[in-house]
């Protein structure tokens, strides 16, 4: 597989530029894995996609499960994005990390399908009804946002509280729909 670089010439993508060593390189242990995964947030947020995907292959061999989750997900964004044809996501937490870098772009109605993938696969995914919520509310739905928010502090009491401390939720409070549902000790029913 090949991608191309901004003057439009064909690279190597970063799997087939490893060298035969680093393929076969033994799984790291959990503290490297953590290294590993960070190093590549890093790159990931910087948009350097090419340099975050092979640091999430490794960080996605180690032995923290939900490290190495995270990491396969990711990873598959990188490719995603590194390459001319597009991945395609398989589970409902590869949908949701792909809702995640749409909703990071401000790309709502593509992040929204994908959280909506997520939740056909796994409906009880409270972290995507939490997501879901959040970019429904962003686009100006708020009978829908306060459904999904709704939907997940049923599903997982702890999302009410997070919300109330997230800053990207700071801004729905005006709305009495969302504020009942992270407020309800205000005499407001949820």
């Amino acid at each position: 597989m090949t991608r191309k670089s901004a003057k439009g010439a064909s690279q190597p993508s970063p799997r087939e530029s490893q060298s035969p060593a680093a393929e076969t390189a033994a799984a790291p242990d959990a503290a490297r894995q953590t290294e590993l995964f960070e190093q590549a947030v890093l790159f990931f947020g910087r948009g350097d996609f090419a340099g975050a995907w092979p640091l999430f292959e490794q960080a996605a061999k180690g032995p923290l499960a939900h490290v190495a989750a995270a990491a396969r997900s990711r990873a598959r964004i990188c490719e995603w994005k590194c390459s001319e044809k597009p991945a395609d996501p398989q589970t409902a937490e590869d949908h949701y990390h792909f809702g995640l870098a749409f909703l990071n772009q401000r790309r709502h109605l593509e992040a929204e399908q994908h959280f909506q993938r997520a939740l056909e696969m796994a409906p009880e995914s409270d972290h995507v009804w939490y997501v879901l919520a959040l970019s429904q509310g962003w686009r100006g739905d708020i009978e829908s946002s306060a459904a999904s928010l709704r939907r997940a502090v049923e599903l997982n009491p702890g999302n009410r509280i997070q919300a109330r401390k997230d800053p990207d939720y700071q801004d729905l409070l005006r709305y009495p729909a969302i504020a009942e549902i992270l407020y309800p000790e205000r005499g407001r029913k949820v």
